[in-house]
């Protein structure tokens, strides 16, 4: 996993998605079977939260990361008291450090799911949560019906829930 992500691997991203897909091989859909029984009707809403907050947090972490806090203060000693509810600050930075981590966890999440997907199930990830194309125009993009798109998107969606599931990610 990367420890600080960059404008540019946000921007990569879904090249990156795309290019690994391309280069499994024996990748398959995932049965009616197994889709039943994880796909609920919300599963992409859901989704689309998380990948929303994602995609918002490149403009709130990435463009002031190299920052440092220093102190002309020398040496003081400080009591071992937790820090109130009022340091703003305080809670300001706490929150940065969160959504930077779970920013970087979320990146390496999607870049080792992208192994796991065929190309049409990465292709509707890409177009659908990153460039926020309908149905009707990733149909036209895979030259697709869409009962076909619908069996890929169902697959899809339960291969990134299964995924988020593993880390505590979706609940």
């Amino acid at each position: 996993m990367v420890d600080k992500l960059t404008m540019q691997e946000y921007a990569e991203l879904p090249d990156i998605i795309l290019d690994n897909s391309k280069n499994v091989k024996y990748i398959q859909l995932l049965s009616e079977k197994t889709v039943e029984y994880y796909y609920y009707s919300n599963l992409k809403k859901d989704l689309m939260i998380e990948f929303n907050k994602f995609k918002d947090s490149k403009h709130i972490i990435a463009l002031s990361n190299d920052f440092s806090l220093k102190s002309s203060m020398g040496n003081l000693n400080y009591s071992n008291t937790s820090p109130s509810k009022n340091d703003k600050v305080g809670n300001f930075i706490q929150k940065k450090i969160d959504l930077n981590i779970w920013s970087r966890d979320i990146y390496g999440i999607l870049v080792n799911l992208s192994k796991e997907l065929t190309f049409n199930e990465a292709l509707y990830l890409v177009a659908t949560f990153f460039e926020d194309k309908t149905e009707e125009n990733i149909c036209e993009l895979l030259g697709i019906c869409i009962k076909s798109l619908y069996k890929i998107k169902r697959s899809c969606l339960v291969k990134i829930k299964l995924e988020f599931d593993k880390y505590n990610f979706l609940y």
